[in-house]
């Protein structure tokens, strides 16, 4: 038997905040890649950082719980915390993780782009900031695409050029 751990609402903030933050997390035990038929499956939730609370940390599955992740302190950045679910005798982990910003967005990219076969494609956008300015250096690792401005600071319009070989 394994788990199946869903945040919700992800944990995520533009800059440091006192603000509290709520999402629900769903449990489910999932035998043979289905979620599983038995009733009240008995367990019990571990962890050992103290942004992160879950409510209740034990029960029976499936189970909806309260996570509620506090950043108070927390400099920007990002957290992940494992959690030790102790389920019909065994011990599963799972991840919850908490971003604090500045958080980088892209404004003027698709989910998908038509690129056209075997000639040079260029498109632009705009890399913004949940927050305060940014500086950026911006690197490709791939030969068949170059980013232009290299460097520069948020809002930046960004050049990305496609050239096939």
């Amino acid at each position: 038997m394994s788990l199946r751990v869903r945040l919700l609402d992800p944990f995520e903030l533009p800059g440091p905040s006192d603000q509290l933050l709520k999402s629900g997390l769903v449990i489910s035990a999932v035998e043979s890649g289905v979620d599983s038929e038995r009733p009240s499956i008995p367990f019990r939730i571990r962890h050992d950082t103290s942004w992160l609370k879950l409510e209740p940390a034990e029960g029976v599955l499936p189970a909806e719980l309260n996570a509620i992740a506090d950043p108070r302190g927390l400099s920007p950045g990002f957290y992940s915390e494992r959690l030790s679910i102790e389920i019909a005798g065994t011990v599963q982990t799972a991840v919850v993780a908490l971003t604090v910003g500045p958080l980088l967005q892209a404004s003027g990219l698709s989910n998908s782009l038509q690129l056209p076969a075997g000639r040079p494609f260029t498109h632009r956008f705009t890399i913004l900031s949940s927050s305060t300015p940014i500086d950026l250096k911006l690197e490709s690792q791939s030969p068949w695409l170059k980013v232009s401005p290299e460097s520069g600071r948020t809002p930046q319009e960004v050049q990305a050029s496609i050239t096939f070989h």
